[in-house]
């Protein structure tokens, strides 16, 4: 134990003919049709593979909120998770900044708006990380069905798609045009549209949240890897992971710190005094604890900072050595929990002024394309 490291410095550890032709194009059609009704079936990794991506993204949903609860932060773990790596691997597959992307501040309170207040500033953010799960699942779907040929890069159509069915009101009520099909189509005034509204304004973190999470999940099943494999994966990080928790929270409870505010607080001197040991070439269990110990108040020394090492050394551990399900761990906290936990607060402050000033341009552009006046870009 003793032996194991821990750094992103450190070593990788933490890495007739016309009959049957008339009869097989018949069942060609059949099963185009039936695929195009079941928008929101996410296929497995391969024909062995029993797990989907939807329970999967289940389990890390449940790990992340275990964390979340003993005040580690979402954006906290995303950033432990990378520090797993040694080298720019993991985070040139995930277009990942490890220097800005993650905000590991204390996040304020998310005040949800109803959706479809008609507000300027109601971006519609999801009342629960269940349902961006589904908002993501299915934006996939139409991706898939819609831009899925070579030509469309996911991540950022993912983006798209999203906006505009989510976001970009204009087009996702049936109130304001007709039908939701419009929001399937993205023309070029829409690309221009929504690349400024992100990239001009705070939104910049969705941007990249969410190319994180598609690029992630492109990759962990381009490279053959296996959801159910995953799963056990996650499975076991859970088995260890309520023991882990019960002494952290204990060692809390046995300092006086109770309530959710100072509980949050203290993770966050506990996350910099660790990353801090890590920064400054500590590569020992024993060499951490006493760096972080040095950099603490004498009540947060001993009992609670071993014990928020072990909460954090159970995923650290699990994840090392294994490139594809840290990529796709990261990609799914971070274009789930870490999107709803932190960037819902974001969405709400987004004026969508922006977007209704273009509106009346966007839509007769769409209008051309679903009517065959122009092609899609």
């Amino acid at each position: 134990m003793t032996d194991t490291k821990y750094s992103m410095k450190m070593e990788k550890q933490f890495k007739s003919k016309r009959a049957g032709t008339l009869l097989a194009a018949i069942v060609l059609l059949i099963g185009i049709v039936t695929a195009g009704m079941i928008l929101i079936t996410i296929p497995t990794v391969n024909a062995e593979d029993d797990i989907t991506l939807n329970e999967v993204t289940d389990q890390i949903i449940d790990i992340s909120d275990k964390y979340n609860s003993a005040g580690i932060t979402s954006g906290q773990l995303l950033n432990l998770i990378t520090l797993t790596q040694t080298d720019d691997e993991l985070l040139d597959t995930l277009s990942l900044d490890k220097n800005n992307l993650f905000d590991t501040s204390i996040p304020k309170k998310v005040n949800i708006q109803s959706s479809r207040s008609g507000d300027l500033y109601d971006g519609n953010p999801p009342a629960s990380k269940g349902e961006q799960k589904d908002r993501m699942k299915y934006i996939r779907s139409v991706y898939d069905n819609e831009y899925n040929d070579g030509n469309h890069d996911e991540s950022i159509y993912i983006l798209y798609l999203y906006t505009s069915h989510y976001i970009d009101k204009s087009f996702s009520d049936e109130k304001n045009f007709g039908h939701p099909v419009y929001a399937n189509i993205i023309s070029q005034n829409d690309i221009d549209a929504y690349e400024q509204f992100y990239k001009a304004q705070a939104g910049v973190a969705i941007y990249k949240a969410f190319r994180t999470y598609t690029i992630g999940i492109k990759n962990f099943i381009e490279n053959g890897a296996n959801y159910t494999l995953m799963n056990e994966l996650l499975g076991s990080i859970k088995k260890n992971m309520d023991d882990e928790y019960s002494k952290y929270i204990t060692a809390l409870d046995a300092a006086g710190i109770t309530n959710s505010t100072d509980i949050l607080a203290t993770s966050a001197k506990m996350y910099n005094a660790f990353t801090g040991a890590l920064d400054n070439g500590k590569t020992k269990e024993e060499e951490i604890i006493d760096y972080m110990n040095s950099q603490l108040e004498p009540g947060l020394q001993g009992m609670v900072s071993s014990t928020y090492f072990g909460f954090v050394k159970n995923i650290l551990d699990k994840l090392s050595g294994s490139g594809a399900a840290t990529g796709l761990f990261s990609s799914v906290l971070s274009g789930v929990v870490y999107y709803f936990d932190t960037l819902a607060n974001v969405i709400p402050t987004l004026s969508l002024a922006g977007l209704y000033y273009s509106y009346q341009m966007r839509k007769a552009e769409r209008l051309g394309i679903y009517y065959g006046l122009k092609p899609r870009p």
